[in-house]
Formats: structure tokens, sequence, C-alpha cells
């Protein structure tokens, strides 16, 4: 399987949904700056592009679902 190099905007994400083994959810607007650790990123419509082709091959995996501009993006534990 290719791995694939995510953007800076679309790792932070990702990274977001995860406290270590802990699965979390974040949200985000297509368009709209954010700050994480002091780190300002604007996600884009690439960067949800991006991590909906991701999370088919992401080994920590994720569930993203869009809603216009808005969109919710969830760790999800498999068992």
């Amino acid at each position: 399987m290719k791995q694939m190099k995510l953007s800076r905007e679309a790792e932070t994400l990702l990274n977001l949904c995860w406290v270590g083994n802990e699965p979390r959810s974040t949200t985000f607007l297509v368009g709209e700056k954010m700050i994480f650790n002091g780190i300002e990123f604007k996600p884009t419509e690439e960067t949800y592009d991006e991590l909906f082709e991701y999370q088919q091959h992401s080994i920590r995996p994720y569930k993203i679902e869009k809603f216009g501009k808005f969109v919710n993006l969830t760790g999800r534990k498999v068992n």
C-alpha cells in the first residue's frame, strides 16, 4: 500500500482526534482560520478531500462528515 504524505493541516486535525489510544472528535469550518498549540492554519476544501481519501488507509481509524462548510472529524475505536 502506498503511504500518503499528509499536509500539515490534515495531520494537525487528525492529531486532534486521538489522545494516546483514546479517540476524540473535532470540528472545523472549511476556509476558516484555526489555531492549535500556537500554530495558525486554515483547512481548505483540499484538506477535506485529503482527509476523506486518507480515512481508508489510516492506521488510526476515523470518520469524516461534511455539512456545507462544517466538517466533523471523529476518531473511532476498532475492536
